[in-house]
């Protein structure tokens, strides 16, 4: 049950580079760095031949 789980965020991290926030300086720009970063990962998820 937990290999699954894992395979995700690490596609998340590989696609998106969400563990990358040092310059996240509240909490606001936190969700807003996660929020924009898992957008990013399912618009190249449903296109990707965006491929960027």
């Amino acid at each position: 049950m937990r290999q699954p789980i894992e395979a995700l965020f690490g596609w998340l991290n590989k696609v998106t580079g969400i563990e990358d926030a040092s310059n996240v300086r509240s909490s606001k720009g936190l969700l807003t760095h996660i929020y924009g970063r898992l957008a990013a990962a399912m618009m190249l998820r449903s296109y990707p031949e965006l491929g960027f």
